[in-house]
Order: C-alpha cells, then sequence, then structure tokens
C-alpha cells in the first residue's frame, strides 16, 4: 500500500476520504491546502497526492505546478478531486501533469482505480 497525502479543504470530506484510504491499508497524510500539502510533500515525499482544485492560497494547479517545477518532488503521482467538469479544467490539469482527475462527488470504486491506476504505473517505471 501507499503513503498518501490529502489536499483538501473542506474537513468532512478530507476525513471520509482518509477513512475510506486507511480502511483499504494505505496509510494517510492530511492538509488543508496547497502551501501546506507542499510543506508535506518536500518533508516526507508521498506516494501520491490527491488534491482539489479549489482551495484557499494556493490551489491544485499552483501546487501541482509547484511540485513539477522541484526535481526533489516532480515525480510523485498527481491525482486531482474537482467538482469542475469542464473541458478547459481537464486540459489545464493534463498540461501541467496531472497524473489523473476525478470528478466530485466521487465514487470510491472510482478513487481506488484511479490511485491503483497512478501506483501501477510508478511501480512500472521504477521496475524498468
Amino acid at each position: 500500500m501507499a503513503h498518501i497525502l490529502i489536499v483538501e479543504d473542506h474537513p468532512v470530506v478530507r476525513m471520509l476520504i482518509e477513512q475510506h484510504l486507511e480502511s483499504t491499508g494505505h496509510t494517510v497524510m492530511t492538509a488543508a491546502e496547497g502551501n501546506e500539502a507542499l510543506q508535506l510533500a518536500l518533508a516526507t515525499r508521498p506516494g501520491l497526492v490527491l488534491s482539489d482544485l479549489d482551495m484557499p492560497n494556493l490551489d491544485g494547479f499552483g501546487l501541482l505546478s509547484a511540485n513539477r517545477a522541484r526535481a526533489d518532488i516532480a515525480g510523485i503521482p498527481v491525482i486531482f478531486l474537482t467538482g469542475f467538469e469542464d473541458m478547459e479544467t481537464f486540459r489545464r490539469s493534463t498540461l501541467l501533469g496531472a497524473d489523473d482527475f476525478v470528478n466530485k462527488p466521487m465514487n470510491r470504486h472510482t478513487l481506488l482505480h484511479a490511485i491503483n491506476g497512478c501506483l501501477s504505473s510508478v511501480r512500472r517505471l521504477q521496475a524498468s
């Protein structure tokens, strides 16, 4: 299982995701916004980041850009969790290097599928 950083400004949503991931065997850290998440990512090097897009201070796009700009954490997969469903948001996410995009409200199976897909890709890259 993986060490996952959840970045979500809504406490109830953050707690529900945390409980679900812990019940499936993952270890979890949480942050309420992007600046806090960036510091945690630098300090702990999680295996995956799940990030909301719309947050105060540093939003998900800013967090992803900051992660990708730093060689020491640039390879950490990032999955965006968002209520936005427009094509422009999806395109921007892809251009910035997001690894996946899960719409809210999210289905537990869809979220786990996205997480497992990203983690499998990382393992394949590390093995080659």
